[in-house]
Parts: structure tokens; C-alpha cells; sequence
């Protein structure tokens, strides 16, 4: 372990979620969460009193059943105060959850199959007895169904399980975005050293209250609703499907006080792109003050055009801040302070793609800007290596390594990595001024005429062409033996009635006049015809494999 990690270790007295519950009881108005039921703002709400007596309660019960310290217990609900009592009461008791998907697409089944699977649960809890049967072949002899369980008065002998820094906090599963999801333990000392980071990078305080619409099983949505805990705020939690139905209702939760927030970029983008100018000002974001953006690839118009946007709403300058992460790392690697200005820098397109550095001071045809994603964490290390796993020298792109104390040792099922092992990201990027560049996703990297190429690029180019959605359009190569070379091909969502050869040879156009890329073959797919990920994010190797097979 690095020096300067050795020190935080030092410095830093072990504290987990349950002496975070000896605070709660302490300031029962410390904490409120406020969790939507209908879209047009029915809502639930639940104090810190209610909220950890009710997690006690489940907890006595989890014990009762035999739930013991040290197993896994998997929590397939929706978001609701329900669902946050019963991350509580498996802590309670000693056991780590998982939090997975209730959906009920394919997809969804298929990512539940796995995990469940990889999980091997002790126990299942689910919201009522519908969510039981839809648990469908997997079998499992302790279901518990949380509307069932009654609120008791817990004896005052009842000791809550008391966490030591090894054990496992919870299982985060992978979004499977590069191959089947896997399963991320992450311990008590690495979840409270996260909270602990990200607090102090984005100077959080009691007076602060969340906003909040990500899935609880993804990693963003499940850390900022953690953090909030931990730092007894409170938080606005908006359904996902309550969002994917009304977008606006995340500006309007905001507007009632919400001061944090955290989303994908593209959801920034489309609500710039749902909202007119009119309709804006109906909205006072006056009181939002950082905004993590992160999942995905940070474009900087996505960033400017929901700025300009919302400035009638009252929204402060430099409030929306791309940052980095992953499972393995808890959530993120790099964050930006607040009120920072975005560092936004102009580079030379082709030297990017050759793997160099070259900045410029003015725009031109071939430049392209990036967004940095802020300094690394405290307790986080980052280095930037070539193929060879050997520091890259300044001014080139390489792959992104990981370690330090947030960084987790593997997958559950697999050999654990030591503790100062570098972990790799799959991800390429670049230091500069301090802050970390991310160019591409390594294993997604199209390359041609021996430049390396993101498909962010060309989706990008597709999506605002074609006025789609983000995430409508996919780009990857393969090779072609027949003709001997790489050829690019792009999948694009969209109704019948544009597929057309004026619309493709436009937008073929479109992307080489905007990247210098010439698209091999561009095809119209139909509505949901790329495959994705439970989180919505695209399967490139994926929809690869279906373009080859048909």
C-alpha cells in the first residue's frame, strides 16, 4: 500500500453503518426520506425513529429465521422506504445484501438468473407475494415478503450485529455492459471509506438533501442513498419507472430544496432537449449546488446545452461536474470539487486517436474537446499504463489502473486479488492538470487506418442527426476476412419510416464531417433492437455478435 494510503488508514478511526444507527437515535429529525409512489406526487416518507425501528424489527426476524453473520441475503424490490429498511435490517444482522433488479424484461430476467446464481442467498426478500412467484424457477427456502412483516417492539437486550472492517457490506453487481454481470463484495471499511471521500470532495453537510431517481441496484443510485445515510441528509427518492415516465419530476423534486443530485449525462441532455425555454421557468433549481454526472461518457455539449437550459430556472454556474467510477472501485475513482469550472481542453482529434496528446488553444476542424474528470479520491491511487502494464510518459493515452483502499479485491467466485494489486478498468484515458481524461473503453475501441477510435464518437454524431434519444445508435468493428480489414458498423433505433437512403446517406455524411470517419455500413435496427444492459447501457460486443450471427 502506498505511503500516503498507509497515513489515511491511520488517521482514520474503522466506523460502519451500524454506529451510524447509534446517531440516528440520536437526532431522530435528522434524516427524512421522502420517496414518491405516483407520478403526479403521492409520496411516502419515513424518519430516522421509523426507519431504523422498522429495520430492527426485520433484522429480529432475519435472526429468527436463521439468517446468521456472514451470509448473503438478496433484496429484489423497488425503490421504497420498504426496500431501505431492509438494507438496514441485514446489517442488523450480520449479513451482506444485494440489491437486483424486480424488472420483468428479458434482460432483466436473464441478469436476475445470474445473480442469483452467483449469489446463492440465504435468504430473498421481496415485496409482497406477486414479487415471490416472479422469482420463477430459483428456489430458495427462506422468502421473506416485507409487507408481511410486522412492526415489533424489539427488546432492549436486542444488540444489533456490530461490523468489523472485513465484512462484506454488500454484493454489487456489474451492469454486464462488456460480458454477464458479476458479482463486486465490497466490504464495511471500503463502503465507509467511500462516503468518507466523496463527503469531503463534495463538502457535504447537514443541510444538504439528496435528489435521486437511479435504480438502487446500480451502483450510483445505491452509493448516493448510502451517503446521504451516512451523512443523516435527507433524500428525495424518485421510482425509476416514476422518472422514465416523467422526467420533469426530478426538476420538480429538486426545486423543493433538493441541494445534491446525481444522473448518467444523457439524462441531463434529455431533459435539455424535453423542456422548452418557456417551460423552464417554471422550475427554481436556485437551491442545487453539485451535481454528479457519471455511468458513461461526459460530452460537453450534453453539459452546455442543460446549462443554458435552466438558467432561467436559477441554476448556479459550475454546479454540474463529471466525475469517474466503477463497482470495483465502490462508485468513484475521480471527482471534481464544488463550484469548480468544468476543465474543458481542445485536443488534435487525429494525434488523440494515434494515442498522443496534443493540446490546442483554438477550436479548428480537427480538434475535439474533453471534459476532465477530476483529481483522484483520497484513499484512491490512479495510473495510466501502456500494453506492456508500464507507466505511459506524459502526453499519451493508455489504459486506466485502479488501487488503494476502495478498490475492491474481486468477484465473488473467483480469487481475491491482493490489496495493492493495480486492477485494470477497461478504460483509456490520460492525466492532465491534475485531473483524469477518459477517451474510450478498451475493449469497445474501434481502430482504423491505425487510429483508435471511441463509438461514443459516432453514436454521438448519430443521436443529435437524428434528433434520437442517447443510447439509440451503437458502433463497433469487426474484421472482415473476405475483404481483409476492419469495418465500422453502426445499429440505429429508429421507426421504419426513416429508413430511407437520403436519411443514411445524410447521416453517413453527418459523421464523417464530423469525425473524419467513414461508416462502413449504417442499419436501421426498429425500436429496442440494440441489446443493453439492466442500467440501459449499451452490449456493443452484444449487438456484435447478433450482426454476425444474422
Amino acid at each position: 500500500m502506498p505511503p500516503h494510503l498507509d497515513h489515511v488508514h491511520e488517521v482514520r478511526d474503522f466506523k460502519s453503518f451500524t454506529s451510524v444507527f447509534d446517531q440516528f437515535s440520536e437526532n431522530s429529525n435528522s434524516f427524512k426520506l421522502r420517496v414518491l409512489t405516483g407520478l403526479h406526487g403521492a409520496e411516502q416518507t419515513m424518519n430516522s425513529d421509523e426507519l431504523l425501528c422498522r429495520a430492527l424489527s426485520l433484522g429480529h426476524h432475519l435472526l429468527s429465521i436463521g439468517i446468521r453473520a456472514g451470509d448473503r441475503i438478496a433484496i429484489i424490490a423497488p425503490s421504497s422506504p420498504l426496500t431501505v429498511v431492509a438494507m438496514l435490517a441485514c446489517w442488523s444482522a450480520g449479513a451482506a445484501f444485494s440489491l437486483i433488479s424486480p424488472g420483468k424484461t428479458v434482460i432483466e430476467r436473464s441478469h436476475k438468473e445470474i445473480a442469483l446464481k452467483l449469489l446463492s442467498p440465504a435468504a430473498i426478500i421481496v415485496q409482497n407475494a406477486d414479487s415471490a412467484r416472479e422469482l420463477g424457477s430459483f428456489s430458495c427456502d427462506k422468502v421473506v415478503q416485507l409487507t408481511t412483516i410486522p412492526l415489533l417492539s424489539i427488546a432492549g437486550d436486542y444488540i444489533p450485529h456490530r461490523a468489523s472492517p472485513t465484512d462484506v457490506a454488500f454484493i454489487q453487481f456489474t451492469s454486464g455492459s462488456t460480458g454477464a454481470p458479476r458479482g463486486v463484495p465490497v466490504t464495511h471499511n471500503q463502503l465507509s471509506s467511500s462516503c468518507i471521500c466523496i463527503s469531503e470532495r463534495a463538502q457535504i453537510t447537514e443541510a444538504d438533501c439528496m435528489v435521486l431517481w437511479s435504480p438502487l441496484y446500480h451502483d450510483m443510485g445505491l452509493m448516493a442513498l448510502l451517503i446521504s445515510l451516512w451523512n443523516r441528509i435527507g433524500v428525495h427518492l424518485i421510482p425509476t419507472e416514476t422518472f422514465m415516465r416523467r422526467p420533469t419530476v426530478w426538476l420538480d423534486e429538486i426545486s423543493d430544496g433538493g441541494t445534491l443530485t446525481t444522473a448518467p449525462p444523457s439524462m441531463y441532455y434529455l431533459l435539455s432537449r424535453r423542456v422548452n425555454e418557456d417551460q423552464a421557468g417554471r422550475f427554481d433549481l436556485s437551491s442545487l449546488r453539485y451535481a454528479w454526472i457519471g455511468a458513461e461518457p461526459v460530452f460537453v455539449e450534453q453539459i452546455t446545452s442543460f446549462v443554458s437550459r435552466f438558467t432561467s430556472a436559477g441554476l448556479m454556474e459550475n454546479v454540474l461536474q463529471p466525475c469517474y467510477g466503477l463497482a470495483e472501485a465502490v462508485v468513484l475513482v475521480t471527482a471534481r470539487p464544488p463550484q469548480n469550472p468544468p476543465l474543458e481542453l481542445q485536443f488534435d482529434r487525429d494525434q488523440l486517436r494515434a494515442g498522443k496528446i496534443v493540446p490546442l488553444d483554438l477550436p479548428g476542424k480537427n480538434s475535439v474537446r474533453l471534459l476532465g474528470n477530476g483529481p483522484p479520491l483520497t484513499d484512491v491511487e490512479l495510473q495510466i499504463v501502456g500494453n506492456d502494464d508500464n507507466e505511459v510518459p506524459s502526453g499519451t493515452v493508455g489504459r486506466i489502473r485502479v488501487r488503494g483502499r476502495l478498490v475492491t479485491t474481486g468477484y465473488i467466485g473467483e480469487p481475491p486479488k491482493s490489496s495493492d494489486e493495480w486492477r485494470a478498468t477497461g478504460d483509456l484515458g490520460f492525466m492532465m492538470n491534475g485531473e483524469l481524461f477518459v477517451a474510450g473503453r478498451e475493449k469497445e475501441t474501434i481502430k482504423r487506418n491505425g487510429a483508435t477510435i471511441s463509438p461514443h464518437d459516432l453514436e454521438w454524431v448519430a443521436e443529435r442527426h437524428l434528433n434520437l434519444r442517447t443510447g439509440r445508435a451503437a458502433a463497433f468493428s469487426l474484421i472482415d476476412h473476405e475483404l481483409a480489414r476492419e469495418r465500422i458498423i453502426l445499429l440505429v433505433e429508429a421507426p421504419p419510416g426513416q429508413m430511407t437512403r437520403e436519411v443514411n446517406r445524410s447521416l453517413g455524411s453527418a459523421i464523417l464531417n464530423s469525425t473524419g470517419i467513414q461508416v462502413d455500413q449504417i442499419i436501421f435496427v426498429g425500436l429496442n433492437g440494440i441489446p443493453r444492459t439492466t442500467s440501459g447501457k449499451l452490449r456493443r460486443d452484444a449487438a456484435r455478435s447478433r450482426f454476425v450471427m444474422t
